[in-house]
């Protein structure tokens, strides 16, 4: 996190340029590849977006708990690409198997619609979060050790980065079978 964003200005920063980035590349995507697997694996554009969303979405949720004085994990607020209640305590491959089986099926244009929410959702979050608490390892349970600024680059703009390069490579190249953990 050294070089990352030592405070909130920063860190809102940082998120809404990886936001315009990753827009930018979905955006060169037609709206019939958003449904096309291969862009990470057997995912789809759509499923990569849906993704992305359910961890936005789940940090939103923990920063608003820290803001209103929960040190406790909470669980995601309901909504179409939310886990079930406890399912964030899994571990990191099975987490993200359930994200992808829960939102596969779901239209591109809701996914997209909620991939905005959760979007404003955590920028809404981070801006009301307060200030001394980003670099408080020990503000909540749900921190493990880890500073909520860097948490929140794992959940937000660092995510994005680590799926534009597939993504990139997808728009450019021949679909890839690989899939990944992230």
């Amino acid at each position: 996190m050294m070089n990352g964003p030592q405070d909130k200005t920063e860190l809102l920063r940082a998120m809404t340029a990886a936001r315009s980035e990753w827009l930018g590349l979905v955006a060169q995507a037609t709206p019939d590849r958003l449904d096309e697997p291969g862009a990470d694996g057997d995912w789809t554009l759509k499923d990569i977006i849906a993704h992305l969303s359910v961890y936005e979405w789940w940090m939103a949720a923990q920063l608003e708990a820290v803001t209103r004085g929960e040190r406790g994990r909470v669980a995601v607020p309901p909504g179409p690409a939310m886990l079930p209640p406890g399912m964030d305590t899994l571990d990191l491959a099975a987490r993200n198997a359930l994200i992808y089986v829960h939102n596969r099926a779901r239209p591109v244009v809701e996914v997209l619609a909620e991939s905005d929410q959760a979007f404003a959702a955590l920028m809404a979050a981070v801006a009301t979060f307060p200030d001394a608490a980003l670099t408080d390892p020990d503000c909540a349970a749900w921190t493990e050790g880890e500073t909520p600024l860097a948490m929140i680059a794992g959940d937000s703009y660092e995510h994005y980065g680590d799926h534009i390069p597939g993504v990139r490579a997808w728009l450019g190249a021949p679909q890839s079978t690989e899939t990944r953990d992230c």
